[in-house]
């Protein structure tokens, strides 16, 4: 519409920074739809039992961070009916003179609009009917709802709210009497254009919850459906300073002054706005089509979305405007445009980023970042308020897939998202090499395949890594003197490309094959024998083997992680059971064209979280395992094991089956004297145990089952 940029170019050139359009255009429909109020302008459309009016009223709500210029583009919008506002005043002086002494007027004189056509919303909702009943006495003005700060005020605006909404559909509100000067029951108002225009920023909405549950409360109620919702997520002055400020010609602000004399002469001399009836059916047909749209949203709100009462008032509202008596196309297709500019960030308000999604993010764009870091990074985050939604933070990188690391050095807390990726049985990756010569790290290349052929390259002829590697530049000397040669995979700890998906236990000696066949039976793996097995070595026959599993998500740890990683798993089996040389990230192993292998597949891959050093699950089960060794532990090694395992790798998710598999560990592999007592000791170290009759179940059930 030419009237609307042309009023934007005249306010933008009063703005210090860039309006923004849906921002001013919120301020300005709310001052148009006042004013519409005051002159007593309707929308009338034809049907065939006569004719239907309808109030062309507003509710607005404008989001967004300070200075953005909210008040600003309220104030210039205002500017335009100054001279019906004023008469508005005027005329409410008027009537408040003439009826100051009667006994009998069910008003409260007090709250006419003698000053001012807004109330501030802090004002009571018996307050705010009063001023609704004023207005239906003298049959004149509007009532005029607006607010600085919706934070402030919305968990003690439930009443006004109610009210609002009624009023919004029907022009009618209802409240008591002056019960304090002697009324008694109810008085409805009638026909009263009711109004509201609501500013706020967004962050005191994640503070407080239950600002944010009011908010949602109105929206899912039916504000959305009546109320032009607008979310501006970020606004930076130093980005969007108005270059253009003040250098609009004097042109423009003579055509204002004009349009505002015309605007006011429209609006004294118009009662109606006509609704075509082509018009009325093109808005019908654009509802139709969008209630198909709404139904495939995944949104509690989006059947409220694009409602097309909204849309209606709004078109009469441009018409206004437009100095038009009659609403046309060009007032359909802006509306419809502005309403679903406005809907598509409505989500962002029922939806506002939780401080600990932002400082989430944060630290997935660092590497450590210190407390004082978040805290300057994340508004609304302060000192009292961090240590809690670090915790929101820890649960959302576990759902994430991801991890929470906290390091404290020097009494300075730093902490960093251990971002993991996805894994998957049908493309594991590991290196191998078919030159054995054991002096020489390079010539690993990458292999991809399935899990379950695994065991073609492991019991080969080769060396093999669970690591990706790059090559390098290296220092030969051939007999031709010393000389740089590019050596493809060249396998060390600096060439680690910090990318792995399988995790391999060297066993050596204290686990039997059938004893981790059963510890690990809820977890998929691949167990080869290695050349050693079952052969004397250093006095000791034994099972020799290597456990290889694929994890839940591929990692990307560095070198020194790796190592202290390695031990953390070793050290939750509580055995000593394993070559701890193998914990570099750069270790390869050679394969046996002669081993036994043998491979569990189940749902559950082995999570890597619960091992990373600092990690939030690591420390989960490191607190498990301290509440078992502050008690009463097993003398025998191999159940102090099994339940360091199984508090290591149990969380909410797997807590049943995985506790039914230590049932079945004790009681049948390891053949535990009193099994069930330990295995209920075990349950209550876990952070969530599981109650004792989901435990006493487990217990029976594995009791019942042989050998």
């Amino acid at each position: 519409m030419v009237i609307l940029n042309k009023l934007y170019d005249w306010a933008n050139d009063q703005c210090q920074y860039t309006l923004i359009h849906e921002l001013f255009f919120n301020a300005l429909f709310f001052n148009t739809a006042a004013a519409a109020g005051i002159a007593g302008i309707k929308i009338r459309r034809e049907t065939n039992s006569g004719f239907k009016d309808t109030i062309p009223n507003y509710f607005g709500i404008s989001f967004g961070s300070q200075g953005l210029g909210k008040n600003h583009s309220f104030d210039l919008a205002e500017y335009l009916f100054k001279e019906m506002f004023n008469s508005y005043i005027a005329h409410s002086e008027a009537f408040y003179n003439k009826h100051y002494d009667s006994k009998n007027d069910k008003c409260d004189l007090r709250y006419i609009g003698i000053s001012s056509p807004f109330i501030p919303v802090n004002s009571s909702w018996q307050g705010i009917q009063k001023t609704a009943q004023t207005v239906c006495d003298q049959n004149f003005g509007s009532v005029n709802i607006v607010s600085d700060e919706i934070a402030d005020e919305i968990t003690g605006m439930s009443e006004i709210l109610k009210m609002m909404k009624t009023a919004w559909d029907t022009g009618s509100s209802r409240g008591p009497v002056n019960v304090s000067e002697g009324g008694k029951g109810y008085f409805e108002a009638t026909n009263v254009p009711f109004n509201s225009l609501l500013f706020g920023a967004p962050g005191p909405f994640n503070l407080v919850p239950k600002k944010k549950e009011k908010l949602l409360e109105y929206y899912l109620s039916g504000g959305i459906r009546r109320t032009f919702i607008l979310h501006i997520d970020e606004y930076k002055k130093s980005s969007n300073r108005n270059k253009s400020f003040e250098t609009a010609p004097v042109s423009l602000y003579k055509d204002i002054e004009d349009y505002k004399k015309s605007l006011r002469e429209f609006l004294n001399s118009t009662s109606y706005i006509e609704m075509p009836t082509d018009i009325y059916k093109m808005l019908t047909d654009y509802n139709i089509e969008q209630e198909g749209i709404r139904e495939t949203l995944n949104s509690d709100i989006s059947e409220n979305l694009g409602a097309p009462k909204k849309i209606e008032k709004l078109m009469g509202l441009l018409a206004i405007l437009d100095l038009s008596s009659k609403i046309t196309e060009e007032h359909l297709r802006f509306a419809i445009q502005f309403t679903e500019t406005l809907d598509a960030t409505v989500m962002e308000t029922v939806e506002i980023k939780p401080i600990y999604l932002e400082i989430y993010e944060e630290l997935l764009r660092r590497n450590f970042a210190a407390r004082t870091d978040i805290i300057k990074a994340v508004k609304d985050v302060t000192v009292k308020t961090l240590e809690n939604e670090m915790i929101l933070v820890k649960e959302h990188a576990s759902m994430q897939g991801n991890s929470l690391i906290q390091k404290e050095a020097d009494g300075i807390v730093k902490y960093k998202i251990e971002k993991l990726s996805q894994a998957s049985l049908d493309n594991v990756v590991l290196s191998y090499c078919q030159n054995m010569n054991k002096y020489d790290p390079s010539g690993f290349v990458r292999a991809e395949g399935k899990f379950e052929n695994l065991h073609k390259i492991v019991n080969s002829e080769c060396k093999y890594s669970a690591g990706l590697f790059k090559g390098q530049y290296v220092e030969v000397d051939e007999g031709m003197g010393p000389q740089s040669v590019w050596k493809d995979g060249y396998i060390t700890d600096a060439n680690y490309l910090k990318e792995q998906s399988l995790f391999i236990i060297d066993v050596d000696e204290g686990l039997t094959l059938e004893d981790a066949k059963s510890l690990f039976q809820n977890l998929t793996y691949l167990i080869t024998t290695t050349k050693s097995h079952q052969k004397d070595k250093n006095g000791v026959i034994c099972d020799r083997f290597r456990l290889i599993f694929p994890t839940v998500s591929t990692f990307h740890l560095e070198p020194e992680i790796y190592k202290e990683m390695y031990v953390n798993v070793l050290n939750s089996l509580g055995m000593e059971l394993a070559d701890s040389k193998c914990r570099n990230a750069s270790r390869w192993y050679y394969g046996n064209p002669d081993g036994e292998h043998w491979y569990n597949i189940t749902d559950q891959k082995l999570d890597i979280r619960h091992y990373i050093p600092d990690s939030a699950e690591k420390q989960q089960a490191d607190q498990a395992i301290s509440r078992f060794e502050d008690g009463d532990a097993p003398s025998d090694f191999r159940i102090s094991g099994a339940i360091r395992w199984f508090l290591s790798n149990t969380s909410k998710g797997n807590r049943n089956d995985n506790f039914f598999a230590l049932c079945m560990i004790l009681k049948n592999k390891i053949k535990a004297p009193d099994w069930d007592t330990w295995a209920e000791h075990a349950n209550t170290c876990l952070s969530e145990p599981q109650t004792k009759s989901e435990v006493r179940s487990t217990i029976n059930s594995a009791a019942r089952r042989h050998n």
